[in-house]
C-alpha cells in the first residue's frame, strides 16, 4: 500500500514538473518574439511615443503581421526577469503565463532539493521500521531511478551500510562484539535524572532457519530503571551448534567489569552501572554457570536437594537447604558444577544474579504441563472429548474481549502444541477460571486456582510489595506442588514444577516477576531473527540491520500503562474498560472536553472466593441492569481491564490488566 502511494505521488510530481516546463517553454517563445517584433517597430518609426507605449508585432494565421500596443510595464517585467501581475481583465491565456512563470520563478531548486532529501528519508525510514528485504528495496529504487536521479540504486548505499564490524571466528561460531558504552551513553542522555544505571544481561539461542541447524546466540542488555525499557545488543554469536565454549562471553563479562568499577561518563556526569541479573531459562544458564542441567541429580541451582529419577528428574523436596554465593564460588557441592564461569569475575551473587525465568520455567513450564495432563494425561485428571470441546467454546468467545495489550489471542486446546507463553499466561492470570469453572472436577479447579492466584500476585507490582500477600502466594505455590504429587503423580514433580518453591524469593530481590522475566528480551530476539533474510553472513545481517535502526529508524517501543486517565481510553470495546480506584467498575462511552461519560457499576462481587476474594486480584463480577451512566471527570484514574459480557447470566466479568511487560 505505501509503495503504491509512493509511486502515485512520484508520478504525479512528474507529470506537474513536465506541465510546467512545456508552458514555461511557449512562455519564453512568445517573449522572444515580442522582444524581435518590438525592435524592429522601434527602427521603422521613430516619431512613436516610446515613453508610455512599446509596440509589438504578432503574427496571425494568414501570415500577415499585426501591430499590438504592450504597456510600459510589461516590458520592464520581461527585462527585469519578474513576471507581471495579470489585471482582473486578463485572458486566460495571460493567467496560465502567470502562473507558470510564478512557479518556475519562485519554486526555486531549493524547494526541489528539500523534497528529494524528504523523499530519501522517508524511504530510509520506511525500509528500516518496515524490515522490508533488501533485495525488493533494489527493485524499488531501479523503478524510482529515472523519475529521481538522485536516488541511488542500491539499498545500501541508500542506507548508508558500511562494513565497520567485521566476523571472527570464537567458540566454534560467526562473533562480531558491539559493546555496551554507546548504547548506555545514549540512554544515559535521554535520562539526566538517573543517577545509576541496573543492567540486566540476557543470554540465549534462537533458530533462523527451518530448515537449517543455524542458530543464534546474541547477548542482549535492558537498563531495569528507566522510564522506557529497550533492549540493546553487547555481542552476537552464531553458529551451527551451541557455542563450543564460553569465550563468546569474554568481552561482553570485561567491559562489564569496568563499567561496574568505574561507572560511565556521560555529558560530564558520572553514572554507576550495577549489573543486576542474567535472564536465561534453565538450559541456557546450566550452561553460561557452568553447572549441571535440570536433568542431573544436583539440578536445582537455587537449593541443594538431590533429585530422585523416575523416568525423569524429579524434585520432591520443599525444605531444601539453599545455595549461597561462597558455597559456589567455592564449589561446596562438587557435583553441581561442570567448570568456572565467566561471570565469577564480576562482583555478583552467583545464585541471586541468575532469577528463575518465569516465562519459560511457569508459563512454558508449569502450566503447560497442567494443561497437557488435562488433555493427554491419566484417567484420573484427563477431561472428556465433551468437556474440552466446552472449554474451548469458552476460550473462543473470549477472543473478542482481548484489549490490544496482548499480543495473541486465546486458541482452542487442540491447538494446545503451538500455544505461545503469552496464551499460557493469558490463561494463568486471567481466564482460567472462568474457562474450567462448572466443567472440570472441583478438587482440580481448586488446585489450579491456588497455582494461579499465586502467579497473579507475584506478577502484579502493587500486590507484590504488600508482604502479607506475598507471604500468602508463597504459602499457596507450596501447597500446589505439595498436592501435585497426589493429584497428577510423583512424575509431575519436574524441575520446573520444583522452581514454584523457589519463585517468591526472586520476587524479593527483584519485584514483580516481570522485571526478571525474559518476555522483553524475547520479544526482541524476534526482531533479530527477522533481519536475516538469507542464509550469507546471517550474523554480518544482524549487525548491519541494527546498525540501519538506529542511524534511521524512528519507530519507537511505548509500553502500555497498567494505569491512565479516563480520556485518555477509547470509547468503543474492548479497550474502554476500567476499574476506578474505589473498587467501581466502568466501560467508557463517549469523551468530551469537559468530561467522560461511563456507564458505571458500582456492585462489583467476587467471581471467585477460594482461595480468596478475587476482587483483591481485580476480578469481579456484577449485573448487566446495575449500569447507570454518570459524567466523571476526564483527569479520574483508572486500571486497565477486559471485560466480558456473559449473557446466560446476565453479567459482565471485569478482569484487572496485572502484566507488565
Amino acid at each position: 500500500m505505501f509503495v503504491c502511494r509512493l509511486l502515485l505521488l512520484v508520478g504525479g510530481m512528474n507529470a506537474r514538473k513536465e506541465y510546467r516546463k512545456k508552458w514555461i517553454a511557449n512562455k519564453r517563445k512568445i517573449q522572444r518574439d515580442k522582444r524581435t517584433h518590438t525592435r524592429a517597430v522601434a527602427l521603422s518609426d521613430s516619431d512613436s511615443d516610446t515613453n508610455d507605449v512599446a509596440y509589438g508585432v504578432a503574427m496571425q494565421d494568414d501570415g500577415h503581421c499585426e501591430v499590438e500596443q504592450v504597456e510600459l510595464s510589461e516590458v520592464v517585467s520581461e527585462l527585469s526577469g519578474r513576471p507581471r501581475v495579470p489585471e482582473p481583465d486578463d485572458t486566460s491565456w495571460d493567467l496560465i503565463d502567470y502562473e507558470c512563470d510564478r512557479v518556475y520563478l519562485y519554486d526555486s531548486d531549493e524547494t526541489d532539493v528539500e523534497q528529494q532529501e524528504h523523499l530519501t528519508e522517508s524511504l530510509r525510514t520506511w525500509v528500516t521500521d518496515t524490515g522490508v528485504p533488501h533485495v525488493h528495496v533494489n527493485k524499488l529504487l531501479r523503478i524510482l531511478k529515472p523519475l529521481h536521479p538522485e536516488l541511488p540504486l542500491t539499498s545500501a548505499t541508500l542506507l548508508k551500510t558500511t562494513q565497520t564490524v567485521q566476523c571472527r571466528s570464537v567458540s566454534g561460531g560467526n562473533y562480531i562484539y558491539l559493546g555496551f558504552h554507546d548504547a548506555l551513553v545514549e540512554i544515559a542522555a535521554r535520562n539526566t535524572s538517573v543517577v545509576e544505571l541496573q543492567l540486566a544481561l540476557n543470554v540465549d539461542g534462537v533458530p533462523l532457519f527451518a530448515s537449517s541447524k543455524y542458530s543464534l546466540w546474541p547477548v542482549l542488555c535492558s537498563v531495569m530503571n528507566v522510564a522506557h525499557r529497550q533492549v540493546f545488543v553487547v555481542a552476537l554469536y552464531g553458529g551451527y551448534s551451541k557455542p563450543s565454549d564460553l569465550h563468546f562471553l569474554d568481552e561482553s563479562v570485561s567491559e562489564l567489569q569496568v563499567l561496574v568499577r568505574d561507572g560511565l561518563t556521560c555529558d560530564g556526569r558520572k553514572i554507576a552501572c550495577t549489573a543486576k541479573m542474567c535472564v536465561c531459562d534453565a538450559v541456557a544458564r546450566a550452561m553460561v554457570k557452568r553447572i549441571k542441567q535440570f536433568s542431573g541429580y544436583y539440578g536445582c541451582d537455587k537449593c541443594q536437594q538431590k533429585g530422585y529419577y523416575i523416568g525423569r528428574m524429579t524434585f520432591p523436596n520443599i525444605n531444601s537447604p539453599l545455595r549461597t554465593d561462597s558455597s559456589f564460588r567455592c564449589r561446596a557441592n562438587a557435583d553441581h558444577h561442570t567448570g568456572s564461569s565467566p561471570f565469577l569475575d564480576l562482583p555478583v551473587d552467583m545464585i541471586d544474579f541468575f532469577p528463575i525465568d518465569y516465562m519459560h520455567q511457569v508459563c512454558l513450564g508449569v502450566a503447560k504441563r497442567l494443561l497437557l495432563c488435562w488433555t493427554c494425561g491419566g484417567k484420573k485428571v484427563r477431561l472428556s472429548h465433551s468437556q474440552q470441546s466446552q472449554i474451548d467454546q469458552r476460550l473462543n468467545a473470549f477472543r473478542s474481549s482481548v484489549t490490544n495489550e496482548f499480543s495473541r489471542k486465546p486458541r482452542s486446546l487442540s491447538e494446545l502444541k503451538y500455544w505461545k507463553a503469552t496464551e499460557f499466561r493469558t490463561f494463568i492470570l486471567y481466564i482460567g477460571y472462568f474457562c474450567l469453572r462448572g466443567i472440570i472436577n472441583d478438587e482440580i479447579l481448586k488446585h489450579f486456582m491456588c497455582f494461579s492466584v499465586g502467579i497473579a500476585i507475584l506478577v502484579s507490582q502493587s500486590l507484590c510489595d504488600n508482604d502479607r500477600l506475598k507471604q500468602f502466594s508463597n504459602d499457596l505455590l507450596l501447597y500446589f506442588v505439595n498436592e501435585a504429587k497426589e493429584l497428577y503423580g510423583p512424575e509431575f514433580l519436574v524441575y520446573n514444577v520444583h522452581s514454584l518453591v523457589h519463585l517468591s524469593a526472586e520476587v524479593d530481590h527483584f519485584g514483580a516477576l516481570d522485571n526478571s522475566g525474559a518476555f522483553i528480551f524475547e520479544n526482541f530476539m524476534q526482531v533479530l531473527k527477522r533481519s536475516v533474510k538469507s542464509t550469507k553472513k546471517p550474523v554480518l545481517q544482524v549487525a548491519n540491520r541494527l546498525q540501519e535502526k538506529a542511524a534511521f529508524s524512528k519507530d519507537s517501543f511505548e509500553p502500555f500503562a497498567l494505569e491512565t486517565m479516563l480520556y485518555q481510553y477509547p470509547a468503543r470495546a474492548p479497550n474502554n474498560s476500567c476499574i476506578l480506584e474505589d473498587g467501581r467498575c466502568c466501560q467508557v462511552i463517549s469523551v468530551d472536553r469537559e468530561a467522560v461519560l461511563c456507564m458505571l457499576f458500582a456492585d462489583a462481587q467476587p467471581l471467585y472466593t477460594h482461595p480468596c476474594d478475587s476482587r483483591i486480584l481485580g476480578v469481579c463480577r456484577v449485573r448487566l441492569s446495575s449500569g447507570i451512566l454518570r459524567h466523571l471527570p476526564r483527569s479520574t484514574v483508572a486500571k486497565k481491564a477486559m471485560s466480558y459480557v456473559d449473557s446466560v447470566r446476565s453479567e459482565i466479568l471485569f478482569f484487572k490488566l496485572m502484566h507488565s511487560a
